[in-house]
């Protein structure tokens, strides 16, 4: 995938980012997600985490993945 293929504005509204970032939930966190259940702290802190990951990943330049700063650290 290249940078051209994404609406710079969102990228989240791409269905293939949209794809990448649920595949890296566990079965258990995307069922609680797809039924509304996201009552649970911490599947709410796996998702972000897992979307900053996966859009520094893809927009090095544009997105900046906050645990990197642990890390560097």
């Amino acid at each position: 995938m290249t940078q051209e293929q994404f609406d710079p504005k969102n990228v989240m509204n791409n269905p293939e980012v949209r794809e990448m970032i649920l595949n890296r939930l566990s079965p258990s966190e995307r069922e609680e997600l797809v039924n509304g259940k996201t009552s649970s702290s911490a599947v709410m802190y796996k998702l972000n985490k897992v979307k900053n990951e996966v859009l520094s990943e893809l927009f090095p330049d544009r997105y900046f993945d906050p645990s990197d700063l642990n890390e560097m650290n």
